[in-house]
């Protein structure tokens, strides 16, 4: 028999088997399905999400062929920046004559019949009845043609007046108002027309009105869209660089130059790549343990079948090959059942990562030749998943397996050696790689050869759980003791969820990390829960007028019992001035980005900002000590103080060394840095300022108490001036979620689950022959299904149980390799796999595997 003829004969004997047995060829058809369908509706909705330099100036500058931002001086810019990312060395201010002109000499230099659309941004307080929010204010003509893709219409039309605005959903929401409603900007009443969103920014609250009806304010900027004939090219927007003006030009955004003054950080697209490099890598090892998982299992239930080839003459080749094309029969039919169903996958879950990135997608980007390399991928590593069993089956002992013997049910002791020993050896050569420089290479193989370690470790694994047998009930004993007698089939199951686990908690704890890396990053601005009140300037009868109306709308809106004086030490004001702020000291561990305000005060003061009573910081107060808030600003007991002077008569600043007494109050922060005496105030002669003031509520005000107390502090006709305005610290709040880390969570949280079942259902429908033994001897139905809940059962916990530990190497690898973060454990997710995924388990197994079993018919 040539070659062709043996390869088609194999591939025909595979096919016929896998149709034979549907029930384990769709479970193998699954497992090798299951990671493509991840990578692949991984890739269409990243691709989705990631938005061409096209897409990007949609959002941008509409459908606007160029567009320019007039700042004076000589403008610096990249050949794709966005309008904001522009230096410059000197400033215009908007509307005056020399920003008039300088928007004179720009038109003249446009391309002749270009037409130009002035679009204006800037912020300030918008309020509906009795709630106020400061929104971001967008002046632009929503009808204009140009204009079209920097908001996205959701309800209602747009302005077409200066009476008329349009809002974004989350400002409507938070207003209370809908269209046909009306809102307060700039002290005039508008009528709500309609609801746009912006798409680069889903939640942001933002007004949209005619560039004419904004108020003016001093942060007022404008961009002027223009609609040219003729493209803007590289070489004339440096031209209006020369002259101070800002310019985007889709000419030179979709053809850049060859070369550029500020090209990308290669560090940083070093580390991108790097990273990305480890996370393919990852997932390609994943597919192969997963179909590898799916294949062992399969041939191991082909025992009989391949044993008759061998006693038909065939030779161990001949044996391989058969496996080797069951592998690829099934891994082909599982690739492309697995990259049509993430495509139905991604744009099913397209709407829900839109709003998880708080963004707008793309057009479904779903990228052919990419899908082509992924369907490969799976029926490459199907295949390669399918040589080891083949090299196993062929060396089968061929009278055990026709008579349905077992074999072996132990493991050499060098193999959990070897084991261990790779796992061991993987996470030093990774944690030796993430110390900068990081090399992702070695990271991946330390990560590999980790994961590699723990595999060949699986049946030692199982055998050691065995041990455990004697100590359990009778339905988890007699799991625990098949598992493990039965290590060929249980230790690749457990693989294949140690695999798909491995995926969640590498992506888990990247998330927690830097979610910890920037808790540890936020300042508080006071104490978390706690209002302050800044009562504006003015004479001391307007002050005391603004403090008493202050106080009223404190008590009714937000409930405050009492307001407390918080004088500061601040240089405001006029005339001969003396301050003091808190400066950072020389210890390295510490480093404060700017000074901390020194409030001056008693002991009730202290007590109000640390927020406990501290009696020693009391008595080192009374002893004119300088109480800090943070360890940090002390450096051997002292405190550094910089005194700072303005007037006519001021002398030169100095920094004062003082002894000082640390109040630690961990996360929730104090509204200044420290506090001293006004005895210490006065030896220091320093000018105390008196227009903060902490509000003491019985609870923390809900952000509409806030919405409500920040609209009736706002100025009136009577009184042009607010009397006060209110901050309340609420704390750090996680930002939204990169979408390339969604797609990765929730496709490892998909293989995870998917995996389990899998693998679980593979291995307990290879122990049917125990379920009929069981049946034979008088065991009830509930015995039975018992038994299988625990067969999954433990399958599961072993394979999280590993899966846990090896994930965290690669994780670790990464995060170290990154300045500053920290590594943190998931321990939420640890608890939802370990408990979690072994409980789905034995309950989908339970509920929907069947424990009927008809027993043989004997031979006469």
């Amino acid at each position: 028999m040539t070659s062709r003829p043996a390869a088609l004969a194999a591939l025909r004997i595979a096919r016929r088997d896998a149709w034979r047995h549907k029930a384990r060829s769709v479970l193998v058809v699954a497992m090798v399905a299951l990671p493509v369908l991840a990578l692949t509706g991984a890739d269409v909705l990243a691709r989705t999400m990631q938005l061409s330099p096209a897409q990007r100036l949609d959002r941008e500058i509409g459908q606007a062929s160029v567009a320019f931002q007039p700042l004076g001086g000589r403008v610096q810019q990249e050949v794709d920046a966005t309008l904001g990312a522009q230096t410059t060395d000197s400033s215009v201010s908007f509307d005056t004559s020399a920003y008039r002109a300088l928007l004179a000499r720009t038109e003249a230099r446009l391309p002749a019949g270009s037409r130009v659309v002035p679009t204006v941004t800037t912020n300030g307080p918008v309020s509906a009845g009795d709630r106020l929010v400061d929104a971001d204010f967008d002046g632009l003509d929503l009808r204009d043609p140009l204009t079209r893709g920097m908001a996205d219409p959701v309800s209602g039309r747009a302005p077409t007046t200066a009476s008329e605005v349009a809002i974004s959903p989350s400002l409507a929401a938070r207003l209370a108002v809908r269209v046909g409603g009306q809102v307060t900007l700039g002290g005039t009443r508008r009528t709500v027309v309609g609801e746009y969103r912006d798409p680069a920014h889903w939640s942001s609250e933002g007004v949209y009105a005619l560039p004419s009806a904004l108020p003016r304010s001093p942060d007022l900027s404008s961009t002027y869209l223009v609609a040219t004939s003729d493209p803007v090219t590289w070489s004339q927007v440096q031209a209006f660089n020369a002259m101070g003006v800002a310019v985007t030009s889709r000419y030179a955004v979709e053809h850049p130059p060859r070369r550029t003054d500020y090209p990308l950080q290669g560090s940083d697209h070093a580390e991108l790549i790097g990273i990305a490099t480890v996370a393919v890598g990852l997932a390609v090892l994943e597919v192969v343990l997963l179909a590898g998982a799916a294949f062992a299992v399969g041939a191991r239930r082909q025992r009989r079948d391949l044993a008759l080839i061998s006693a038909g003459g065939g030779d161990a080749r001949q044996v391989r090959s058969v496996v080797l094309a069951g592998g690829l029969v099934l891994g082909l039919v599982g690739a492309v059942l697995g990259v049509a169903g993430g495509v139905v996958a991604a744009r099913l879950l397209l709407p829900i990562e839109e709003r998880l990135a708080d963004k707008l997608g793309g057009p479904f980007d779903v990228r052919p030749l990419e899908l082509l390399a992924v369907g490969v991928l799976g029926v490459l590593t199907g295949l390669l998943a399918s040589v080891l069993p083949a090299r196993s089956a062929a060396r089968e002992d061929v009278v055990a397996a026709l008579t349905g013997r077992r074999g072996t049910v132990t493991t050499a002791r060098r193999v959990p050696v070897a084991g261990l020993s790779m796992a061991f050896l993987g996470f030093v050569i990774a944690a030796y790689a993430a110390h900068p420089p990081a090399r992702f290479t070695l990271i991946l193989v330390g990560a590999v050869l980790s994961e590699l370690g723990f595999v060949v470790c699986s049946p030692a694994i199982v055998g050691l759980a065995g041990r455990f047998a004697r100590f359990a009930p009778l339905a988890p004993r007699l799991a625990l003791r098949d598992a493990a007698r039965h290590r060929g089939r249980t230790g690749p199951a457990v693989a294949a969820i140690m695999a798909a686990v491995a995926g969640s908690i590498a992506v888990s704890t990247y998330i927690v990390s830097e979610v910890a890396s920037e808790r540890a990053n936020y300042v508080p601005q006071a104490r978390i829960g706690q209002p302050v009140m800044y009562v504006g300037d003015g004479s001391p009868a307007q002050v005391r007028h603004n403090l008493a109306a202050a106080t009223a709308i404190a008590r009714s809106d937000l409930g405050a019992s009492t307001v407390v004086p918080l004088p500061t030490s601040t240089c405001n004001g006029s005339g001969r001035i003396q301050c003091a702020f808190l400066t950072s000291v020389t210890d390295p561990a510490f480093h404060a980005e700017t000074p901390s305000t020194v409030a001056v005060g008693d002991a009730n003061l202290l007590a109000r900002l640390a927020g406990r009573s501290d009696p020693q910081a009391v008595a080192a107060l009374r002893a004119s000590t300088v109480v800090v808030f943070d360890p940090g600003w002390t450096n051997h007991g002292t405190a550094t103080l910089s005194i700072e002077a303005q007037g006519p008569s001021s002398s030169s600043d100095r920094d004062q060394q003082l002894p000082a007494y640390a109040v630690d109050v961990g996360n929730t922060s104090a509204a200044t840095g420290a506090i001293i005496s006004p005895a210490l105030a006065r030896q220091l002669h320093l000018t105390v300022d008196h227009n903060a003031y902490i509000v003491v509520t019985p609870r923390v005000p809900t952000q509409a108490q806030q919405d409500r107390a920040d609209a009736a502090l706002q100025p009136t006709a009577a009184n042009r001036v607010p009397p006060a305005s209110l901050t309340i610290e609420r704390g750090y709040h996680p930002r939204r979620w990169n979408y390339g880390l969604l797609a990765l969570a929730a496709a490892a949280g998909i293989v995870t689950l998917g995996a389990t079942g899998i693998a679980t259902g593979l291995s307990v429908v290879e122990s049917r022959s125990d379920l009929t033994t069981l049946s034979a001897v008088g065991s009830s139905p509930r015995t039975r299904r018992l038994l299988v809940a625990n067969q999954a059962g433990t399958v599961a916990l072993l394979g999280t149980l590993v899966g846990v530990v090896s994930g965290l190497v690669p994780a670790y690898g990464i995060l170290r390799s990154r300045a500053g973060f920290p590594f943190v454990l998931p321990w939420e997710t640890i608890g939802v796999v370990v408990v979690g995924v072994p409980l789905l388990a034995m309950l989908a197994t339970s509920v929907f595997l069947t424990t009927r079993s008809t027993l043989p018919r004997r031979a006469t």
